[in-house]
């Protein structure tokens, strides 16, 4: 993962600290300062710099050395490795204290119970969980850190007990009880706190808060995140990321310094900042990777007590709209292809929000775009801009909706249509008399499942008939986060969840599934990226007569299960025996298993 370093300007100045650096309050442990001094590192007038720049910021003494430049980051790492060096008898007298804190025993659940990615971050340790499980009490190298206590609150639903603990000492826990190695740690260490932690109090200036948005929105492009949220609440503001489709708290800003945040970020959008009780849409052009501009599109919304913010990240580098990479199984892609390679009928696509429908459509229109065929999309809102494909943008305002959009594409002479999303009625009627008039109509409609797609058709007032002659195609998708490579390792799923997501038992017999042990190349999540898992219906001969018919939904899915369709947890299932993501995904995005 890429790392930025975050600075949002100069700080308000306080009295000069002494140039010493002050004693420890652990017994034995010497102080980071001392180290460097003694190692020639630095001298006393840098340490006094760096010294004066932490009384005003939130870093580390070591953080704020690397940020003025007065020290290289892997020198402190090593100082700071090497403050509790060796796990002997020497140690055991000099540091009393320490070595006492290192033998403690930390029982699993103490350990299981925060996540290793914030122990990471907020530099801490479980040490006991009480015996009602409501207090669990942890080493901290910043006790005093209320904000990083209260994450660690929300995240384990226990009451925190904070101790402060010399960060050597942790760096050692951590390598005796997680197995990490001082490699690892020298990696990690600093690429939490500096770059996702801010210098942040209510003086700052107008420049301070323009660097704080522009490192944030740099920030979130860098780690790869794919949407920034603010979440407003009384006292202050969480700012967190979604990554590999979860949400993570990078920030939270004082309740005082927000209203500024907010009308920078207002600013750049070009939207009202005067405006608060109705919600606004913008977009920000920031510069990425080898100078491609990436879009950012913004979205104010009021809440009680102040306004939300939304950003979706629209990072073009990143978009390889290719059908071989959505993760479609050989099998089913066959399918797939064979369907839209048709020059005409309708094909929908379906899955709840964040699923990755529009990258599938944007996947399908690359492929049949060509200067032989006139291909128009209407989509709500443009995403993506593509040669050869003429697109239009919703407008409820001027009343350009999907159906009025639609019909006027019947005067255009395309040969393939998009829908960004079927609606309604008219929109409906529209697009399957299209697809039955030489046209390939390639829409979205909200179902859970592929067969239920025809259910949606009905309901919106469709003519059995008209859907059996019109549909050739319905896709339901789903995205799962990959396993990690780097550190991947054999996992044993439950087999009455195997069971009950579709093997028999001889599949699960040979069967061998893998997880994410936790490294630094995936944040200790043991996943690195996502891909789709996905229902295929291809609507057979047999399958048009049931529609027509009326068959119930059960009776169709039946069917369709007989013509080859692989139900979504099963090709979920698939992909984790293939290694790719694990059976815990493929659980939490079809809501299957025990």
């Amino acid at each position: 993962m890429s790392t930025l370093a975050l600075d949002v300007g100069p700080t308000p100045s306080r009295s000069a600290p002494p140039l010493a650096p002050p004693a420890s309050s652990h017994d034995g442990v010497r102080p980071i300062g001392q180290i460097l001094l003694e190692r020639r590192l630095i001298d006393p007038q840098g340490l006094a710099a760096g010294l004066q720049r932490k009384a005003t910021t939130f870093g580390t003494l070591g953080e704020n050395l690397v940020e003025l430049g007065l020290v290289s980051e892997e020198a402190v790492l090593e100082c700071l490795t090497e403050q509790l060096p060796v796990l002997g008898e020497q140690v055991a007298v000099e540091r009393p204290r320490a070595i006492a804190l290192l033998e403690v025993e930390i029982g699993a659940e103490a350990k299981a119970a925060v996540p290793i990615t914030l122990l990471l971050r907020h530099r801490a340790m479980p040490l006991l969980l009480s015996s009602e499980k409501k207090e669990l009490t942890l080493a901290m190298a910043d006790a005093q850190d209320h904000a990083a206590i209260k994450e660690l609150e929300f995240a384990t639903t226990r009451r925190i007990r904070a101790v402060a603990t010399d960060y050597g000492i942790i760096l050692a826990l951590w390598e005796k009880h997680y197995g990490l190695s001082r490699e690892e740690i020298r990696k990690r260490h600093l690429s939490f706190v500096r770059d996702l932690k801010f210098p942040i109090n209510a003086m700052m200036n107008e420049s301070s808060v323009a660097k704080l948005v522009e490192n944030l929105l740099t920030k979130a492009v860098a780690v790869g995140a794919t949407d920034i949220h603010f979440d407003h609440f009384d006292d202050e503001v969480v700012v967190r990321f979604r990554l590999d489709g979860l949400l993570y708290t990078v920030l939270s800003l004082p309740a005082d310094v927000y209203p500024r945040v907010l009308s920078r970020i207002k600013i750049l959008a070009n939207l009202d900042i005067a405006e608060h009780r109705l919600t606004q849409d913008g977009h920000i052009t920031i510069t990425g990777l080898k100078d491609m501009p990436i879009e950012l599109r913004v979205g104010i919304f009021p809440v009680y007590g102040g306004e939300r913010v939304a950003i979706r990240v629209q990072d073009h580098c990143r978009f390889d709209f290719s059908l071989d990479n959505l993760g479609i199984l050989a099998d089913d892609q066959a399918r797939f292809r064979r369907e839209l390679s048709r020059p005409n009928g309708l094909a929908l696509f379906t899955g709840p929000m964040g699923s990755g429908k529009t990258t599938t459509l944007y996947s399908v229109l690359h492929e049949t775009r060509d200067s032989s065929r006139n291909v128009m999309t209407i989509e709500d809102p443009i995403e993506f801009n593509f040669k050869w494909i003429a697109q239009a943008q919703v407008s409820e305002k001027t009343g350009f909706t999907f159906a009025a959009a639609l019909r006027a594409m019947l005067r255009q002479d395309a040969n393939v249509m998009m829908v960004g999303e079927v609606r309604d009625e008219e929109t409906a009627e529209i697009a399957v008399r299209a697809a039955l008039t030489g046209h390939l109509v390639i829409a979205t409609v909200h179902t859970n499942d592929a067969v239920t797609a025809i259910a949606r058709l009905r309901d919106m007032g469709i003519k059995p008939f008209l859907i059996a002659s019109g549909l050739n195609l319905a896709v339901a998708q789903r995205l799962v986060r990959k396993v990690c490579p780097r550190c991947r390792v054999p996992d044993h799923p439950n087999p009455k969840t195997l069971l009950r997501l579709g093997l028999t038992p001889a599949q699960i017999e040979k069967a061998t599934f893998f997880k994410g042990s936790g490294c630094t190349a995936c944040n200790f999540t043991g996943y690195h990226g996502r891909l789709g898992i996905f229902e295929v219906l291809s609507v057979t001969e047999k399958l048009r007569e049931m529609i027509a018919d009326g068959a119930t939904t059960a009776e169709l899915r039946k069917r369709a299960r007989k013509d080859g369709m692989v139900p979504i947890a099963l090709a979920g299932l698939h992909q984790a025996r293939a290694g790719l993501t694990t059976v815990d995904e493929v659980i939490r995005q079809t809501a299957l298993g025990e």
